[in-house]
């Protein structure tokens, strides 16, 4: 069991690569603690929150800059989907 869990974390971090890294760099600790990367795809980052609050607080920080930071991070992500 034990096993499986660290073989689909191990799995995650690889499909986020820099992300994962950068994230918590990047944004405020509020967010990193609610909000989590799950993955890119073409250039968009979906990160799901776990609370309709967190996704507030997420969208104010993406509107105030946040989204410009994030790309100047990581270049490769053009835009960010939000999920609850």
């Amino acid at each position: 069991m034990v096993a499986a869990i660290a073989k689909g974390l191990q799995a995650q971090r690889k499909k986020l690569g820099a992300v994962g890294e950068v994230w918590p760099q990047v944004v405020t600790k509020e967010i990193a603690e609610q909000v989590r990367p799950v993955g890119i795809v073409r250039g968009t980052l979906e990160v799901q929150t776990q609370t309709a609050s967190a996704r507030y607080v997420l969208e104010r920080w993406l509107r105030s800059g946040g989204e410009e930071r994030l790309r100047e991070a990581l270049p490769s992500v053009k835009r960010v989907k939000i999920v609850v």
